[in-house]
């Protein structure tokens, strides 16, 4: 998954900085070019990194990573809900209560989700600038 290797790629490329930084002597030209080299490789690949994930989000119908992101979030914390409400409603017909509740119903969850990436997937609305009439005069 791209945001992953994005993640891991940033953090090569603090600790690559942190040993930059750490880099002392008068004698050390050679390994402070490495080290220079290293980051510039990985500062390129985060850049097509990103890039592809761009192209990734709006093959699949999103305007952008932000929108996406968002739609994601909204999902992984619907379905958490849905995963808590579950695990309680199957702990209470374990105990075999007098009023059990209802089964979570799967059907809502999922229209749920349909609705958060139909949303996410809609173009942002943009504001129009209206143009003032003195400007002309």
């Amino acid at each position: 998954m791209p945001s992953v290797e994005i993640k891991r790629t940033q953090q090569d490329i603090s600790s690559l900085k942190k040993q930059l930084s750490e880099l002392r002597g008068l004698f050390k030209g050679k390994e402070r070019k490495s080290l220079e080299g290293k980051i510039e490789l990985l500062e390129d690949l985060e850049k097509r990194l990103h890039r592809s994930m761009e192209q990734i989000v709006k093959r699949e119908g999103y305007p952008n990573v932000q929108s996406f992101q968002k739609v994601y979030n909204k999902a992984e914390e619907l379905i958490i809900e849905y995963n808590e409400e579950l695990r309680a409603w199957k702990n209470q017909t374990d105990q075999k209560k007098e009023n059990p509740l209802e089964q979570p119903k799967k059907a809502s969850v999922l229209e749920k989700l349909h609705r958060y990436q139909h949303e996410g997937r809609q173009q942002p609305k943009r504001s129009v600038k209206k143009k003032s009439m003195d400007r002309g005069r």
